[in-house]
């Protein structure tokens, strides 16, 4: 992302968290402790009481192909899986609280399903598994997508939420962005990051594949169609 600061960090920010790592570690926290159905379904982030992807534009994110950025969002895990999606500032999933996500789609094994960005968006989206757990920031304990588009649209994977979450992986015009390529990382076998200089940009220099860019991911251009895949 812009000046290599995600958008993890600037969440946290947003709601004047210090920025010290020891935070972050995911706990055995549920996302709904009460709970214990193996389904993510049931295991949603309530009280936050989390929408259904709206049908129509509304300025972020909604179901279907008719915005200008669409993205086709596949599970290839074997678990049936909600994915949720959020701007900067509500990204807490496990606290009445604080700000809730925008809203969640169930994806069972194999299905596809897309969703579109309006232009000016920026936020994130990842994955509630069977075995996701809820930080002690009350975010997604788990691999995120970060993404804002319009003119200088550009997304990545982050793993510094936790280093040792699920595998996902995005790609558009040839670029991908996945825990290997164009990834943000923690450094020093730290487990999970966010205070600037305890995490690292991997394998996305300019040129090292199309549409990588100076901003910290690959570059979304007008129209382009993402491809996101969880496993």
């Amino acid at each position: 992302m812009n000046y290599v600061l995600s958008i993890f960090t600037l969440a946290l920010l947003a709601i004047g968290q210090p920025i010290d790592q020891a935070m972050y570690i995911s706990t055995t926290l549920s996302i709904n402790p009460s709970n214990t159905s193996s389904t993510p379904t049931a295991r949603r982030a309530t009280p936050n009481n989390l929408g259904i992807l709206p049908a129509t534009p509304n300025g972020f994110v909604f179901s279907g192909t008719g915005g200008p950025y669409v993205n086709s969002l596949t599970n290839q895990s074997p678990s049936t899986i909600l994915v949720v999606f959020w701007s900067v500032d509500n990204s807490f999933v496990a606290n009445g609280n604080q700000p809730a996500p925008l809203a969640e789609i169930t994806l069972s094994p194999g299905q596809t399903q897309s969703v579109s960005y309006s232009s000016g968006f920026a936020g994130a989206y990842a994955a509630i598994y069977p075995d996701t757990t809820a930080t002690i920031a009350n975010q997604i304990g788990n691999s995120w997508v970060e993404i804002t588009t319009g003119e200088s649209g550009v997304f990545d994977v982050s793993r510094e939420v936790d280093m040792n979450g699920h595998p996902v992986s995005v790609s558009t015009n040839g670029c991908t962005s996945d825990l290997n390529t164009c990834v943000f990382e923690c450094i020093n076998g730290a487990q999970s990051c966010s205070r600037p200089g305890t995490y690292t940009l991997v394998n996305c220099a300019p040129g090292s594949q199309p549409g990588v860019t100076n901003n910290g991911g690959c570059a979304i251009g007008s129209g382009n169609s993402l491809a996101t895949t969880f496993s």
